[in-house]
């Protein structure tokens, strides 16, 4: 049987490092990185909400910019029927001023 010389490590301050420590130190760093791993987790489901609360605000303004353009097209309408029918009158005021004058 062969004698294996196990590799050791010691800690600045000269103390020898053991399994152990190197466990305890790895766990607590895990620990640190779960902790934010949750707080970033965290932050994904606020982000959602306030993206949920967006969308329901751009589909509100949504409808109420069809209900704007809805009266812009009707005013629109309106204006052109005002003008199809008041504009043989002006072309006739125009006609009989430019008569008159001529």
């Amino acid at each position: 049987m062969t004698n294996k010389k196990q590799s050791t490590a010691t800690s600045d301050d000269g103390k020898d490092i053991t399994l152990l420590d190197v466990i305890n130190h790895m766990e607590n760093h895990f620990q640190r990185i779960d902790r934010r791993f949750d707080q970033v987790d965290q932050r994904f489901d606020e982000l959602a909400g306030e993206i949920a609360e967006v969308r329901k605000e751009i589909a509100e303004f949504r409808a109420e910019f069809r209900e704007f353009a809805k009266g812009v097209d009707d005013l629109d309408l309106r204006m052109q029927t005002i003008e199809e029918e008041n504009l043989p009158k002006r072309l006739q005021h125009v006609e009989g001023q430019l008569s008159a004058a001529g």
